[in-house]
């Protein structure tokens, strides 16, 4: 082998070398990317401001600035303490729904079990690339550890789920909640509900 032919197979060799390490590189930073955040991360950050958030328009079927019309479409109306995150499931175009564990401390409308944790379904959640949290214009996903008024659809699973725009309101202070304004207004609301015509249906969580 002339020193030429040397050369060029060590050309070649040092090619070959570098384009493998670049391919496991991509392999790699394509396995770190694809595996995303943990459940863990998901819990510290949903509801927070330390990950990117983004909003997308939605059209409702009644009135969401008006609380008498998101109670009289609710079939049920609770005050409850998110207390963990449980996983994130996606619709057929991409939008997530959330599933906490939340104990209930007290029902406006209807009657959930309060004498054991229970799941919650809400729309919006960490997106399929885990690279923000997605939530309807004008709403929020509940922080872990929070407390919060939550206006709610039995499905036809059995399970319970919050929507966008005001099913879903912060409580300030959990141990003098009935003073704060978003429940005296829920009050006020459930006491003059709009009642909305739609197919209903009883969560397995309902008592009584």
């Amino acid at each position: 082998m002339t020193k030429t032919t040397l050369k060029i197979f060590a050309a070649k060799s040092l090619a070959a070398m570098a384009a493998a390490l670049l391919l496991l590189l991509a392999v790699c930073l394509g396995s770190c990317a694809s595996a995303g955040l943990t459940d863990e991360q998901i819990a510290e950050y949903i509801g927070t401001d330390n990950y990117p958030t983004e909003t997308y328009d939605v059209t409702y079927s009644i009135d969401a600035e008006n609380l008498q019309e998101v109670v009289g479409d609710s079939d049920y109306v609770i005050v409850a303490e998110v207390t963990g995150y449980v996983a994130t499931t996606y619709s057929a175009s991409g939008f997530p729904l959330t599933e906490y564990t939340i104990q209930v401390v007290e029902n406006i409308k209807g009657a959930l079990d309060t004498s054991r944790g229970i799941n919650l379904l809400k729309e919006g959640g960490i997106n399929g690339e885990n690279t923000a949290f997605i939530v309807y214009e004008n709403d929020f996903l509940p922080r872990i550890g929070g407390t919060y008024i939550f206006c709610l659809y039995g499905q036809s699973s059995g399970a319970i789920r919050a929507c966008g725009q005001n099913y879903t309101l912060k409580i300030e202070n959990p141990f003098d909640y009935k003073s704060e304004q978003n429940y005296l207004n829920i009050l006020s609301a459930y006491e003059n509900e709009i009642v909305s015509s739609r197919t209903r249906y009883k969560s397995q969580y309902e008592v009584g």
